[in-house]
């Protein structure tokens, strides 16, 4: 089973689920083109932020840092 989908998102975080057999990461994209990776644990991840940002972006990467899916908020 596949899932991967935005759970909280607040100017200042970005978390949600990403249970997917494969994943191991998310990279974070924010609106001034910055953007952060954090490791998937539990199937969750969790990406604070300090100051006010948007996401612009998630992306869900394997072990070698292969694009498996992306959200756009």
């Amino acid at each position: 089973m596949s899932d991967f989908k935005l759970l909280q998102q607040a100017p200042w975080q970005e978390g949600g689920l990403a249970n997917h057999p494969d994943g191991v990461q998310v990279r974070v994209v924010w609106d001034d083109g910055q953007s952060e990776s954090v490791a998937i644990v539990n199937g969750s991840y969790l990406v604070p932020r300090s100051g006010l940002s948007e996401v612009q972006g998630v992306a869900l990467l394997d072990k070698d840092g292969h694009l498996l899916a992306t959200i756009t908020p």
